[in-house]
This record gives structure tokens, C-alpha cells and sequence, in this order.
């Protein structure tokens, strides 16, 4: 990951690179930085339920389970709107 954040830096441009620059901005929206970006409480995601908790998303409800944020799926919030 640290080659690819290292291409994104330089102005490198593909698929990867540009993946990793998600990932790495959505591990933030997380977590929070020192430089006063607080962390979330809470989390609402729209997850792939051919292929649940993969890609991007999957990485970002892996950092929530890692850090004990709690998070719904569509699969809870969506009976909200029943």
C-alpha cells in the first residue's frame, strides 16, 4: 500500500493507484487524523450482498470492525424506510 500512496503522491495515474487513494481517503473518514479530522461514531454503508463485504466498501467495514465502530448495512437501514 505505502508504493502505491507513494505513486498517488507523485502524480502517478491508474486503476491501483487511484483505488489505494480511495481506500486510504475512506481508512481516514474512519479514523480520524492528529491534524484534526475527528473519527466517526457511526457508519451507514450500501454493501454488495452478491459479495459482501469486498472491495472498497469491504475494506471500509473491515476498518470499522477492527476500531469497534459501529455500522448498518442496507440491509438493516433499508426496513427503515418501510
Amino acid at each position: 500500500m505505502k508504493k502505491l500512496i507513494d505513486k498517488y503522491v507523485a502524480g502517478e495515474n491508474n486503476r491501483y493507484v487511484i483505488k489505494a487513494a480511495y481506500i486510504l481517503r475512506d481508512t481516514v473518514k474512519v479514523l480520524g487524523t492528529n491534524s484534526g479530522v475527528p473519527p466517526i461514531s457511526f457508519a451507514f454503508f450500501y454493501d454488495d450482498l452478491d459479495k459482501p463485504k469486498t472491495g472498497g466498501t469491504g475494506h471500509t467495514i473491515n476498518v470499522c470492525e477492527r476500531n469497534d465502530v459501529p455500522f448498518l448495512t442496507q440491509q438493516e437501514w433499508m426496513n427503515w424506510l418501510e
